[in-house]
């Protein structure tokens, strides 16, 4: 486990990609928005993204993320730079001459994918009713039908596969079906 420094905790933004680091590197990406994971910065301070849980910890242990020796050293510089790193893993109790606080046992850890998501235009509601979620402007028919008026408040943001859609929530689904 890693000592505690200062840092600037990362912004994870929603439908930002994160690859995996572990060999092989196929074994997926996180997506920010969809994904429960715990983000870490070097004060050890951990923050489950899209929530306001957070918790100092004692340090993250890497040994069972099968990262190898050269992969080790970068997930620990992006700990300690602006980029950062996605750590997932379970909380565990580390004893020291300080006391007892929990660590981090790290299972797999994902960095941003810079050529990914991240680089698209951000999603916006458009069209003559703004029932249309996009990436551009859509030029439409102005009508209005009632499931427009769900559409108002419903999220426009990028979808797991990677395009703009309105987020289905309970809210949203309820609000269709009612209509």
């Amino acid at each position: 486990m890693s000592g505690a420094l200062t840092c600037q905790l990362l912004d994870a933004p929603t439908g930002s990609m994160w690859p995996s680091a572990m060999s092989p590197r196929s074994i997926g990406t996180v997506n920010a928005r969809l994904t429960p994971a715990r983000l870490f910065c070097p004060t050890h301070h951990e923050a489950k993204l899209n929530s306001t849980f957070s918790l100092d910890i004692a340090g993250v242990d890497l040994s069972n993320a099968n990262l190898g020796t050269n992969n080790a050293s970068v997930v620990e510089a992006a700990m300690t730079g602006p980029d950062a790193a996605i750590i997932t893993g379970n909380n565990v109790p580390v004893t020291g001459p300080g006391g007892r606080l929990l660590g981090l046992k790290a299972e797999q850890v994902y960095f941003r994918d810079r050529t990914g998501v991240s680089n698209l235009k951000p999603c916006i509601k458009t069209g003559c009713s703004r029932a249309i979620c996009s990436d551009h402007n859509v030029i439409s028919t102005c009508e209005w039908r009632p499931e427009y008026a769900c559409y108002q408040k419903a999220t426009c943001e990028r979808q797991a596969d990677g395009n703009c859609g309105f987020t289905k929530t309970r809210e949203l689904t309820s609000c269709l079906a009612a209509r």
